[in-house]
């Protein structure tokens, strides 16, 4: 666990190119990556068309009260489509996760489940959990807090959330 947020560089960020990267990654954020495990898309909950469209599913981190997973998933090619298929059936589970798309490496999308309480109006009302996914694009944004030296990248509401769920599970 770190005390504070760390710095990457773009070096480090440009070492982001396997999935065995991305657990050292979060282990070097404080995340447990010692129970990794691969799954199948089916697994996950897709199937057809949108199951087909990914090539690999592997947990990489899961806090030891199975609060929040951390997913990777390679898609055969990052389409939003893929990105909203695995959106939809991971937000229907109990469980928080910051899922990590790459096809080839060249670009990673850090998406965070946020889910929110809402109403539903009409016949069927009553509350129910509304998922939106916060999307991080660039890598370097994963800063924490700041504008990236290397970049200019700077975080959005994404990392916003996705701090103060690392804090909460921290605490």
């Amino acid at each position: 666990m770190h005390a504070n947020d760390l710095d990457l560089t773009s070096e480090q960020v440009s070492e982001l190119a396997s999935p065995d990267a991305l657990a050292a990654f979060f282990a070097t954020l404080g995340y447990d990556t010692s129970d990794r495990a691969l799954l199948s898309p089916e697994a996950v909950g897709l199937a057809g068309e949108a199951a087909a469209a990914i090539k690999r599913v592997e947990l990489l981190s899961e806090d030891p009260e199975q609060f929040l997973r951390v997913v990777f998933a390679q898609p055969k090619a990052l389409t939003a489509k893929a990105r909203n298929d695995l959106v939809r059936v991971l937000g229907r589970s109990n469980r928080d996760h910051l899922l990590v798309l790459a096809a080839d490496f060249d670009t990673l999308e850090f998406v965070f489940l946020d889910k929110r309480k809402g109403v539903r109006k009409g016949p069927a009302s009553g509350e129910r959990i509304h998922v939106v996914p916060k999307t991080i694009t660039s890598a370097a944004a994963l800063r924490h807090g700041s504008t990236c030296a290397s970049c200019g990248a700077s975080p959005g509401p994404a990392t916003t959330a996705w701090n103060r769920r690392r804090q909460v599970l921290r605490s």
